[in-house]
């Protein structure tokens, strides 16, 4: 296995709040001890305020050990995290200036070119985010979302105290707002409005339907972008990829042919897609003859 990556260290963001659910994952991977060991920020529910101001909070859950805690991280320390665990399991992480070309004979996906050299490959996973890279390439058509919507970013010197320590999200009528203390005396924040004037990263729904076929596998938002208030972006990423290897083993094994696994693969994306516009729909029902 090799990773592509094309910087060596992450460019400045605010993290990532994790949702509980990616326990069961890190331990799988075998990420867990380092990833605790990082001494993120935890927090043991969320903050829900309505567009009249009115505040909740909401555990995530607890079981006979405690209350189940999230995390907030850092991104460059957990990417390090996954790249450690490549190498310790044989993998490669190969740095590179950018990626050229998909290399695809007989229509089917076989590696991609970078710095003018080929990497061969049976499987192209492409974990580029919301850029979905290799959807580029193939000329893949995504399904958008007609509600145009923008997302920025970063931090602030604003404790909050009030929160204690736990992330806020606060609903507006023209979007929502975000708040997840770091633990250090500083806040992360996202703000998201439905409507393509305001600056930032476009991150209106939308999904690539044919996010798997012939060699290849779109990963987490390169598949699929969501409201991130209606997806929990980084476990959907890791769910997708643990996804995709699960089935290019099974087509290695002979346990699944390719024509089905990538079927298998869309439709389990599709699925989820389609369920999580669904509720956020319903959710908002303000939205809903907008979207």
């Amino acid at each position: 296995m090799t990773i592509l990556e094309t910087q060596k260290l992450p460019r400045p963001t605010p993290g990532e709040t994790l949702h509980p659910g990616v326990e069961p994952l890190f331990r799988l991977l075998g990420m867990w001890d380092p990833f605790l060991d990082c001494g993120f920020h935890r927090h043991r529910g969320i903050w829900r305020e309505n567009e009249e101001g009115q505040r909740v909070f909401e555990l995530y859950g607890r079981n006979a050990t405690g209350p189940w805690m999230g995390f907030q991280v850092d991104r460059a320390q957990l990417e390090k995290i996954f790249r450690d665990r490549v190498v310790d399991l044989g993998g490669k992480v190969e740095i590179i200036s950018r990626l050229d070309s998909a290399r695809c004979p007989n229509s089917a996906v076989a590696g991609v070119s970078a710095n003018h050299h080929h990497f061969h490959a049976p499987f192209v996973l492409d974990g580029t985010g919301r850029h979905a890279w290799l959807a580029g390439k193939l000329n893949l058509v995504a399904e958008k979302s007609n509600r145009p919507q923008r997302v920025r970013f970063g931090w602030t010197e604003e404790t909050m105290p009030e929160l204690d320590g736990q992330p806020l999200f606060r609903q507006r009528f023209d979007g929502w707002d975000w708040r997840a203390p770091l633990g250090d005396g500083r806040c992360a924040w996202t703000e998201l409005r439905y409507n393509s004037e305001t600056s930032g990263i476009d991150y209106s729904w939308r999904i690539h339907r044919e996010c798997a076929g012939p060699g290849y596998f779109l990963l987490g938002d390169a598949a699929c972008l969501m409201d991130p208030s209606a997806a929990n972006g980084v476990l959907r990423a890791l769910l997708s990829g643990v996804y995709a290897v699960h089935l290019v083993v099974g087509i290695e094994k002979d346990a699944i042919n390719r024509h089905d696994a990538a079927l298998e693969y869309k439709r389990w994306m599709g699925e989820m897609f389609d369920h999580a516009l669904g509720l956020w729909r319903t959710t908002l029902p303000h939205l809903k003859q907008a979207v």
